[in-house]
């Protein structure tokens, strides 16, 4: 399933990989890339790992995990991304993903929200986000996707691991 990974996005997801294997996983990871090229198929593929049935350094792309993730009806993975018509994340999208995340894992133990292009959320979408980066939910992880990480508040950046 990393196919289409770009060799040092391999790199990342090994080691985040490593991290989660070891119970050492932060709840919240900031990714970022300069050009942004390659962090949406990362992002994807470190997902259906941490999600597959079958433990190991990619995912199968065959157990009922994966095929849930690939036609997107996967019950404790959620894609927040800026809405068809729209320039920003509102705060009802990471309100609701906040809802998401404190909800106990259906399919497994893990939750995961991935938030693409979380530099263009609103203040007040920032703002709802932090509560919810303040007090994670179990085995939850927020993955943020950022190219430009400077336009993400200060206290944001703070509260996630950044690779």
């Amino acid at each position: 399933m990393m196919v289409n990974v770009f060799s040092e996005h391999k790199a990342v997801i090994g080691d985040l990989l490593s991290l989660y294997y070891d119970n050492q996983l932060p709840h919240a990871v900031l990714i970022t890339s300069v050009s942004g090229v390659g962090l949406t198929s990362a992002a994807g593929s470190l997902c259906a790992t941490l999600l597959c049935k079958r433990v190991g350094d990619e995912a199968c792309g065959k157990c009922s995990s994966c095929s849930r993730i690939s036609v997107g009806t996967h019950g404790d993975y959620r894609w927040l991304e800026v809405s068809e018509g729209k320039t920003s994340i509102g705060v009802d999208q990471i309100r609701e993903a906040g809802d998401f995340v404190i909800k106990t894992a259906g399919y497994g133990s893990q939750k995961i929200l991935v938030i693409s292009e979380a530099e263009k959320m609103t203040t007040g979408a920032s703002n709802a986000l932090l509560k919810t980066l303040e007090e994670p939910q179990g085995n939850s992880l927020i993955l943020l996707l950022s190219q430009r990480t400077w336009r993400l508040p200060a206290t944001i950046r703070s509260r996630c691991q950044t690779w």
